[in-house]
């Protein structure tokens, strides 16, 4: 599987390209503006390979057990997407 990491500002037609090129597997994070681009692009869901991270590298608040759920929503919905293939927790902290 060849893997297409978006940074903070790529841009749709970015990620429509590297989805017509083949990458299966799209990395990205609630951070990144580029989560947002999914709803501007075309492909079959189950032909490529999503996932996000938990915000949280100044935001530990965000890892409370109880919290992560809300906050993988949270990605969802500003993704439009149902559903990521992968949700990373990055950084832990201790409560």
């Amino acid at each position: 599987m060849i893997g297409f990491g978006t940074k903070t500002n790529t841009a749709a037609e970015i990620i429509q390209c590297a989805i017509n090129n083949k990458y299966a597997f799209i990395d990205t994070k609630d951070t990144n503006n580029s989560i947002r681009h999914f709803k501007k692009c075309t492909f079959a869901r189950e032909d490529v390979f999503l996932c996000s991270k938990l915000m949280g590298e100044c935001s530990p608040e965000n890892h409370i057990p109880e919290n992560v759920f809300s906050q993988c929503e949270k990605s969802l919905h500003a993704a439009r997407l149902n559903y990521w293939d992968v949700y990373y927790i990055h950084h832990s902290f201790v409560p």
